[in-house]
């Protein structure tokens, strides 16, 4: 069952879920200047990311990413103590396996579509734009199997998510800068192939 969680701060007006839906209790309307509370509830809908929220007669316009954070923070953001054990762990250790849900954590609000290897390409200093057929290697995708990804010592990552590109530090993820396109699932599943990557103003990635 889908879990609703109250918005602080807007006396219980106000319910969010993970997928940053949000209904409004009390739905206030305005009917010959007089407000009315009308029983059945309104899901609030945004196009921009941002919606109103209204207290006492005034509203607000407030980021649904702020709200989540808020309020789903320990389901959504992985915390810094967590973030500071990944990082003493990856000292000792060759590899870090680490769930998808754990791995979204590091980097939300962004969310991992895709992740590739280059570390053939890299470690022999082939110029991407330079593809000699003799020499240049596609990236592999690093596979993530039952909802688990590996991340090795050593080796040179680079990824895309649904706003930023992902990079990997010292076997730990972060946000790059935001991708000049969203990136959807649609458009993952319809283009899988390096051509249309390109398309997609990443072509330096590769």
């Amino acid at each position: 069952m889908e879990e609703w969680k109250t918005i602080p701060n807007y006396d219980g007006r106000y319910i969010i879920n993970i997928n940053g839906d949000i209904m409004d209790l009390r739905p206030e309307r305005c009917d010959d200047q007089h407000w009315t509370t009308p029983i059945e509830y309104r899901m609030l809908v945004s196009n921009t990311g941002q919606v109103s929220l209204g207290k006492n007669g005034k509203y607000k316009q407030k980021k649904i990413i702020l709200l989540l954070k808020e309020v789903f923070k320990d389901l959504l953001i992985m915390s810094e103590e967590e973030i500071d054990l990944l990082k003493e762990k990856a000292k000792t250790q060759d590899s870090i396996t680490y769930s998808i849900e754990d791995f979204n954590k590091i980097i939300y609000p962004n969310k991992l579509l895709k992740l590739y290897d280059k570390t053939y390409n890299m470690s022999h200093h082939i110029d991407p734009k330079d593809r000699r057929k003799t020499l240049w290697r596609k990236p592999n995708a690093v596979p993530m199997t039952n909802g688990k990804i590996l991340i090795k010592k050593g080796h040179t990552y680079f990824g895309y998510g649904l706003t930023n590109l992902i990079y990997i530090k010292d076997m730990i993820p972060y946000n790059g800068k935001p991708m000049e396109e969203p990136v959807s699932k649609e458009f993952m599943q319809k283009n899988k192939n390096t051509e249309n990557l390109k398309q997609h103003h990443i072509t330096e990635l590769f």
